[in-house]
């Protein structure tokens, strides 16, 4: 039994042996995803459903914009880096019972850091959200916040999903 056991773990540390960098450090997403073809890595190593991790600058977030209540909004939307406004869009969206309710806002950034999403609404209702944007992310569709103007005239940002 001990001699079984003292093989098992010769075999796990010439396997770890194999797999880690010659540096010492074991490689990195965003390492991974440079290597890999294309703009994205699957990581086959992992069980069922297998993930895959992207970088922001190949994929960059959206944000969805939704007007819920019934009458027509203007909403103005920026995103904000370290004071730096690097987007702004003013959008005009109908009412919920017409029109075109829902935009999307493509592309808004493409590097990763610190950003705070802010929406002002046409009444001056504001709303915001600070979120970290790491440089890799998990899944092929990239990260998608959301800016909703409520049934009752109300006015969120949220983070959705990383799609």
């Amino acid at each position: 039994m001990r001699k079984r056991f003292l093989v098992v773990m010769a075999i796990l540390t010439v396997l770890l042996f194999l797999l880690v960098p010659s540096d010492g450090s074991a490689p990195t997403i965003t390492d991974q995803i440079e290597s890999a073809d294309g703009d994205c890595y699957t990581d086959t190593s992992v069980g069922d459903p297998v993930p895959t991790y992207c970088l922001v600058s190949e994929k960059p977030p959206d944000i969805r914009v939704i007007n819920d209540h019934g009458e027509q909004h203007e909403v103005f939307v920026e995103v904000i880096e370290n004071g730096t406004t690097r987007y702004a869009e003013t959008v005009s969206l109908s009412g919920a019972d017409s029109g075109q309710r829902r935009q999307i806002l493509e592309d808004v950034t493409r590097s990763s850091g610190n950003y705070t999403i802010r929406a002002t609404l046409d009444g001056g209702r504001r709303a915001s959200l600070v979120w970290r944007l790491e440089e890799g992310y998990l899944g092929e569709g990239g990260p998608t916040w959301v800016v909703r103007i409520g049934a009752d005239e109300s006015l969120a940002v949220r983070h959705i999903k990383e799609s």
